[in-house]
C-alpha cells in the first residue's frame, strides 16, 4: 500500500519475500510492559493520574486525567466527581 502526497491511496499486489523484507526495514525494538500487581484496593477517577497507569492500565489512567480536565456539568455535578471507580483485580 502506497499513500500519496495528495492523500491517495495505491495497493499492489506483493509477494512473501518483499513483505517480509519491508518488515525487517521497519522492525523495532519489543516494548516492555509494566504492571504492579500489589495494588488491590478500588481507586476513584479523582485520586488517579497518568502516573497510575501501572496500576490501572493506561486507558484507565487516561480517563482519570481527562475527567479532571474537561468541565463537564450534568444533573450528578462535575463530571470529574462521578462515582467513577476502578475495582483492580488480584
Amino acid at each position: 500500500m502506497l499513500l500519496g502526497a495528495d492523500g491517495s491511496v495505491k495497493i499492489e499486489k506483493s509477494d512473501e519475500e518483499t513483505a517480509n523484507s519491508f518488515y525487517q526495514t521497519r522492525k523495532t525494538t519489543p516494548v516492555q510492559l509494566q504492571a504492579d500487581l500489589s495494588a488491590t484496593q478500588v481507586f476513584t477517577t479523582a485520586d488517579l493520574t497518568w502516573k497510575d497507569s501501572t496500576k490501572v492500565g493506561t486507558k484507565a489512567a487516561n480517563y482519570a486525567e481527562l475527567a479532571k480536565n474537561i468541565e463537564y456539568t450534568s444533573a450528578y455535578g462535575r463530571f470529574s466527581e462521578l462515582c467513577c471507580s476502578i475495582l483492580l483485580l488480584s
